[in-house]
């Protein structure tokens, strides 16, 4: 049994990568880029067509929304990009959400 990432011992020379090879990764994520992308574009326009459309209450029951929130601006940032973080106002656990 050879190791991923050895060649083999016949004539063929062919390279099995391993697991986490980088090259293996791009060539990956190059072949799948517009399939992920046309499901983000296809999930973003679901979430705002339900936001113009669902009523408040049925956006907080789905975790959609989170009302009476209170922000905080970090001073450090997340590749370059503000980051800032929620809370409930009285410290306490934040209800169903699907925010990550």
């Amino acid at each position: 049994m050879h190791e991923a990432g050895s060649q083999l011992p016949d004539s063929t020379n062919t390279t099995y990568p391993t697991a986490l090879e980088p090259a293996s990764s791009a060539r990956l994520g190059c072949r799948f880029a517009p399939l992920v992308q046309m499901e983000l574009e296809e999930e973003k326009a679901l979430i705002k067509a339900r936001l113009e459309t669902w009523p408040l209450p049925r956006l907080v029951s789905e975790g959609l929304v989170l009302l009476n929130m209170m922000g905080t601006r970090r001073k450090d940032s997340y590749f370059g990009k503000t980051v800032i973080n929620f809370a409930s106002p009285n410290g306490m656990e934040l209800p169903f959400h699907r925010f990550t």
